[in-house]
């Protein structure tokens, strides 16, 4: 084979550490915004290897063996550091404007009201019984672990309810899925 990838003196872990660090901080990335189908996530970091791939054996070809790693790794560190950092930004924005619209009362997601918001949207959307159940721990704070242990089922299932429930409702996340239980209540 040749050109860079036929090349002997590039060791394999220079050639895969940009891909596998971008895959991880894509996979954050997309986990974090929205839930998406297996499927497609795993077709997506499939083209993304290959693409990072690619861009991994030009930047090799342009900088050399002997800086490689100290190139590649600031760069994909940067850009998991900015994947987290925009999740937790996101975050804490959701959390400020529930509080301003609590009027700062230290009130969360849980307060008076929010039984009734849950039973109005279930009725309005005709969700199942149990994306109701869901629907409820959903508004109380909790997330996709906890309400598994408590109703007895998977993850996975819990998942599943919540998608069918985004889908009925029309909203593609569980900030939005907060925002109207608020106007609910």
């Amino acid at each position: 084979m040749g050109g860079v990838w036929g090349r002997p003196d590039m060791p394999l872990q220079t050639r895969h550490v940009f891909i596998v660090l971008l895959a991880f901080a894509l996979l954050a990335e997309v986990s974090s915004k929205r839930e998406i189908s297996p499927w497609t996530l795993l077709g997506g970091l499939y083209a993304g290897a290959a693409v990072c791939s690619f861009l991994g054996a030009r930047l090799y070809a342009l900088v050399g063996a002997d800086s490689i790693g100290p190139a590649l790794l600031p760069v994909a560190s940067a850009y998991f550091a900015y994947v987290v950092l925009a999740a937790l930004i996101r975050s804490r924005r959701l959390i400020e404007r529930m509080a301003k619209r609590e009027g700062m009362t230290g009130q969360g997601a849980g307060s008076a009201g929010m039984p009734k918001a849950c039973e109005r949207l279930s009725a309005r959307y005709a969700l199942s019984a149990r994306e109701a159940e869901v629907l409820t721990y959903l508004a109380g704070g909790h997330g996709s672990p906890y309400i598994a242990e408590k109703l007895f089922i998977s993850e996975n299932t819990v998942r599943t309810h919540m998608r069918n429930m985004y889908r009925k409702m029309g909203i593609s996340s569980k900030e939005e899925l907060i925002l109207r239980l608020e106007e609910e209540r």
